[in-house]
């Protein structure tokens, strides 16, 4: 008896199923959440880029209606992006027909930064990945 339940192979596509089931399916939603970590990250760069252009339009803009007008364009969730909106002062020096001028300039710099979270618990590994977006663009005179 014993050797005719050894020989016997009804039943091991099921178990092989039930072995292979949930490490195929982590993987697919492990993918899945990779997708959409990169779409999240291109939109809030997207929308981050959007904001500088704003700023560079509106010359008369805050850094409040800066970082109202990138969440507005968020796809994301608007209440989970942390906007930081910086000014940089510089300078630049150019030279033409022997002369130097140097002129003063300042840089609008947007940061917009939000936590990605997975709605699948058992990836936590993605829970702690902090996504950015960043331009730097030239404030109007």
């Amino acid at each position: 008896m014993r050797g005719r339940l050894w020989r016997n192979r009804r039943g091991s596509t099921a178990v092989q199923f039930a072995l292979m089931a949930p490490v195929l399916l982590t993987m697919l939603f492990g993918i899945v959440e990779l997708g959409r970590m990169a779409w999240i990250r291109s939109s809030l760069q997207y929308a981050t880029e959007q904001a500088g252009r704003y700023a560079m339009v509106k010359k008369s803009a805050t850094s409040e209606q800066i970082a109202d007008y990138l969440k507005a364009h968020a796809p994301y969730n608007p209440d989970r992006i942390e906007v930081m909106v910086t000014t940089t002062p510089d300078t630049v020096t150019t030279t033409a027909g022997g002369a130097t001028t140097t002129k003063a300039i300042t840089y609008i710099n947007i940061v917009a930064q939000t936590r990605f979270e997975t709605p699948a618990a058992f990836l936590d590994m993605f829970d702690n990945v902090l996504l950015q977006g960043r331009v730097r663009v030239l404030q109007p005179e």
